[in-house]
């Protein structure tokens, strides 16, 4: 019987954990090596300024209302550098 509601109490919780273990910096290493049309291609138009050398991206939000942040780095017009991170301020 308390099986079902401590399951259907704590079910959000399992499911943030899930979809934030998606955000990883090795789910994004197949962008290393692109160039930067290729890069918005693929990520759409969520970045900052096109011929910027740093990129940021806004992944998502953790429960606490932290910013999950994907940052690309480009030198010469090819992606050399990949972060993600969490941060309460907007990039």
């Amino acid at each position: 019987m308390w099986g079902w509601k401590l399951f259907a109490i704590f079910w959000p919780f399992l499911t943030l954990k899930a979809k934030y273990t998606l955000m990883k910096k090795e789910n994004f290493s197949h962008l290393l090596g692109k160039n930067r049309i290729l890069v918005k291609h693929e990520m759409g138009d969520g970045f900052n300024y096109f011929i910027d050398d740093t990129w940021t991206y806004e992944l998502g939000k953790t429960w606490t209302g932290r910013r999950i942040i994907l940052s690309i780095t480009f030198k010469n017009g090819i992606a050399t550098e990949i972060n993600v991170f969490k941060s309460f301020k907007k990039h």
